[in-house]
């Protein structure tokens, strides 16, 4: 089974992963597949518009990103775009 990429948003703005998953009593999460639900660390440079890619405004965010390490390849650091909406085809390798 291919894995899909790590760090998708659904529409409503929440992680993919966490919506088909199940928080644990002792606050970790347990995916559907039955696999724990990992977390790593990404920076999200910021990208200007159209621009050329790499082409933005220095400004650099750390964000922590769930995935599902069955399921779902691991999140790296990506851009995203001045309006706020990640690019996330860029993760994941």
């Amino acid at each position: 089974m291919a894995k899909r990429g790590g760090g998708q948003l659904t529409a409503s703005e929440l992680f993919l992963v966490l919506t088909e998953s199940t928080q644990q009593p002792d606050g970790s999460w347990k995916h559907t597949c039955g696999s724990d639900v990992m977390n790593t660390v990404v920076n999200l440079s910021h990208r200007v518009g159209d621009a050329m890619p790499l082409a933005g405004d220095g400004d650099v965010e750390t964000l922590n990103v769930p995935y599902c390490p069955k399921c779902e390849l691991k999140p790296e650091s990506g851009t995203y775009q001045n309006n706020g909406r990640w690019d996330i085809q860029v993760w994941g390798s």
